[in-house]
């Protein structure tokens, strides 16, 4: 065999050798980019099966289009002295390795392919110029406040109705006995009295906004809407908190009338016990007035009206209560027919001009 050709074939081996190493490492960097970038894996998979095609079509052509010479430079005997008698040809050679190897030696895909099997789950694509990558338009959301009042007609109201607790519901309807950051069973009965009062052609708002999110803060929240609700409606003579008691056993809030079962009424009045609070006698005059009007027309409905020391934002204005209708055992039925009447009674004080005259606002 010649000394020079072998030397020549052998430093041909250490840059087949240098490649394939490199060849490897970019491999591992390109996987790892590849894991990293999960939503593009299939395509830089993709892209890097076109980049390996195309650097070894660069090497075959360097190597006159033939791509046997790689394989003379990996197996210099295959390149042996042709006066030898061990000379074979070199299609044979090829034809032989193939045959063994199950490798197309004409295509140097092939042979990268059975040197890194996750190639042959890869279709190859047309050269890619450039890795497209689209990005959604970002839009800039600007803070939507919801809708807090309701209001029923231009003019301005006679009566307005909110929530301050907006996430008490009814058990027997809804399953659990609050919904806590939404809209309950007292926003249900709210809706329904304010449509009562509607059909009587009283004018109505009402606030849907969501006071109780934090609970402890219900109160603070629901003040904001109070002073909105009386600086947006001067002619406003009734504000209604509607609630629903708790910790009342079904026997003391149903009630059957007609042979229908109706959730029994309580009136909550604020006083000054705590704090400074001129109006709250005429708030409770207002109370009693409703009170003695439910009982006379059905007996047991209401269950009376009860003092407590807290304020819960009635000292803004004279004709501001707080009703609980019904209890956390009653149903929303049994509650929307109770506010119907309750409705009926407003609708005669409200003719009847039988409510405070003497207007104490705070706002």
């Amino acid at each position: 065999m010649n000394y020079t050709r072998t030397t020549r074939d052998y430093k041909y081996q250490l840059i087949i050798k240098k490649t394939r190493r490199y060849l490897y490492l970019l491999l591992i960097l390109t996987l790892l980019v590849v894991l990293w970038c999960q939503p593009y894996r299939s395509i830089l998979s993709q892209y890097m099966v076109v980049i390996t095609s195309n650097w070894m079509t660069v090497v075959v052509n360097q190597l006159d289009g033939n791509f046997c010479n790689i394989i003379k430079w990996t197996m210099p005997a295959v390149n042996s002295n042709p006066n030898s008698k061990m000379i074979l040809d070199s299609e044979v050679v090829l034809l032989a390795l193939g045959s063994m190897s199950g490798v197309e030696m004409q295509k140097p895909e092939s042979i990268f392919q059975s040197q890194m099997p996750l190639l042959l789950e890869i279709t190859p694509l047309p050269v890619i110029k450039k890795l497209p990558v689209t990005v959604p338009p970002v839009t800039i959301l600007e803070p939507v406040e919801k809708e807090a009042v309701i209001a029923s007609t231009g003019d301005s109201a006679l009566v307005a109705i909110y929530n301050t607790h907006s996430g008490e519901t009814y058990a027997l309807t809804d399953g659990v006995a609050r919904l806590d950051g939404q809209r309950g069973g007292v926003v249900r009965v709210a809706m329904e009295l304010e449509k009562h009062l509607e059909q009587q052609d009283i004018r109505v708002v009402r606030s849907n906004a969501i006071h109780d999110a934090q609970y402890n803060l219900s109160y603070l929240k629901s003040e904001k809407t109070v002073q909105n609700l009386l600086t947006q409606n001067k002619d406003l003579k009734i504000l209604l908190d509607i609630h629903r008691d708790a910790g009342v056993p079904r026997s003391g809030t149903v009630i059957t009338i007609n042979d229908q079962e109706l959730a029994r009424i309580l009136i909550i009045v604020g006083s000054d016990a705590r704090r400074p609070f001129p109006n709250w006698q005429q708030n409770l005059i207002l109370a009693r007035k409703i009170d003695q009007k439910i009982n006379q027309r059905y007996p047991g409905l209401s269950r009376g009206v009860r003092v407590k020391e807290g304020r819960y934002n009635q000292q803004h204005n004279s004709g501001i209560l707080l009703f609980e209708i019904g209890a956390v055992k009653n149903t929303q039925a049994e509650a929307e027919r109770s506010v119907k009447i309750l409705g009926d009674i407003l609708v005669d004080i409200l003719k009847a001009k039988d409510y405070p005259t003497e207007m104490n606002r705070e706002i």
